[in-house]
């Protein structure tokens, strides 16, 4: 597993390029792998398999800040929205509960 007291977060996307659409789904898991929030969310007006990924990780980071959790680590297997979202973090944490998802 991973480190005692952290909480890892998985998450993935569906897109359906004629419909504009995808689908959501983010687990929250404890040092011991036992679950402690999922969520599933179909997600409409989406232009692209990128910005799917992106909404799926903007929803699991909200998660993550509502459940007022000290330490996560984050799986996805889209490593430029993880290193974007990351940055948009550092840029200012104030402004975490303004971001529309």
């Amino acid at each position: 597993m991973w480190s005692h007291g952290t909480v890892e977060v998985n998450f993935d996307a569906a897109y359906r390029k004629n419909e504009e659409s995808s689908c959501s789904g983010i687990l929250l898991r404890d040092s011991r792998g036992r679950v402690i929030a999922s969520k599933i969310t179909f997600h409409e007006n989406i232009p692209s398999p990128f910005t799917a990924k992106a909404v799926t990780c903007a929803m699991a980071l909200k998660m993550y800040l509502d459940l007022n959790i000290k330490s996560l680590e984050v799986e996805g297997d889209s490593l430029t929205v993880i290193k974007k979202q990351a940055e948009m973090r550092l840029i200012d944490l104030k402004s975490r509960y303004i971001l529309k998802i």
